[in-house]
C-alpha cells in the first residue's frame, strides 16, 4: 500500500526543487486519482497506450503487468436466483467464474453463440455445461444447473484521499494554528509499494507544460459547470 502522506510530501519536495511550486491538497487529490485510474486502465489493456514505454499490454498476456494488479484481485460468492445474478458494482473486470459445488469453470458466451448452443429443443441442461451471458450493469444470466458462483475479479481502485487537520501550537504566550496531514482520516492508495516511483513520476509528469495546460483547461471547464 502506498502511503498518501508520503506521496504528497515527495511530490511537494520535487516540485519545490524544480520550480518552487507547492501543490494544493484539493489539486493533489484530484491528480492522484486521475493518475491511478489511467494507470489501472493501461494495465488491463483498456487503453491503447504503452505502459512505462514498453509494448502495449492486455490483461493475461503479460505477467509483469498482471503482477502489478495483485492488490486489486478479489473474489466473492454469489447466489444464482432464477438463472440470474448480480455480481456487484465493485467488479471492474471478471477474471473467472466457477461453480462452487464442483469448482468447474463457467464458459462466457455471447448472444450469437447462445443461439447455436440452445437451438436443440431436446437438449437438457446439466452440470457439465454451464454458461454465463453478461447482460450489463453487473448482471449475469446463467445457463445450466448451478446454485452458487465463485467470482474472481479485479476490483475498482479505491479513491485515494489526503485529509488535512488544524493543529494548535502554543509556545509561551503565543498560539499558532497550522494545517497538517491527518493520517486517521486519509485514504491510502491500494497499489503495492513497488509502484511508488511509477505513481510519483506520473503525478509529477502532470505538471509538465503540456499536461499542466490540459489539466488547467479541464479544471476551468468543471468550475464553469459547477457555477452555472
Amino acid at each position: 500500500m502506498i502511503n498518501i502522506i508520503d506521496l504528497y510530501n515527495s511530490v511537494n519536495e520535487q516540485l519545490s526543487k524544480n520550480n518552487g511550486r507547492f501543490i494544493e491538497v484539493e489539486e493533489f487529490n484530484r491528480i492522484v486519482n486521475a493518475v491511478q485510474g489511467e494507470y489501472f486502465k493501461e494495465l488491463i489493456g483498456a487503453t491503447n497506450k504503452r505502459v512505462d514505454g514498453r509494448t502495449r499490454v492486455g490483461y493475461g498476456n503479460n505477467q509483469d503487468a498482471d503482477h502489478r494488479l495483485d492488490p486489486f484481485r478479489d473474489k466473492k460468492e454469489v447466489v444464482v436466483i432464477d438463472s440470474e445474478v448480480n455480481i456487484g458494482d465493485d467488479v471492474h473486470k471478471v477474471t473467472s467464474i466457477s461453480n462452487k459445488r464442483n469448482n468447474r469453470a463457467l464458459v462466457r458466451i455471447d448472444e450469437d453463440r447462445l443461439g447455436r448452443l440452445f437451438d436443440n429443443p431436446l437438449r437438457s441442461p446439466n452440470e457439465e455445461d454451464v454458461y454465463y451471458l453478461e447482460t450489463g450493469g453487473g448482471n449475469l444470466e446463467v445457463f445450466g444447473l448451478v446454485d452458487t458462483l465463485v467470482v474472481r475479479f479485479l476490483k475498482v481502485p479505491k479513491k485515494a484521499y489526503l485529509s488535512m487537520k488544524t493543529v494548535t501550537i502554543t509556545a509561551g504566550s503565543r498560539t499558532v494554528e497550522r494545517t497538517e496531514p491527518d493520517p486517521d482520516n486519509s485514504v491510502n492508495l491500494e497499489w503495492s509499494n513497488t509502484e511508488y516511483k511509477t505513481i510519483l513520476n506520473r503525478v509529477l509528469n502532470m505538471f509538465s507544460t503540456p499536461n499542466r495546460d490540459i489539466f488547467v483547461t479541464q479544471k476551468t471547464e468543471r468550475d464553469k459547470v459547477s457555477n452555472e
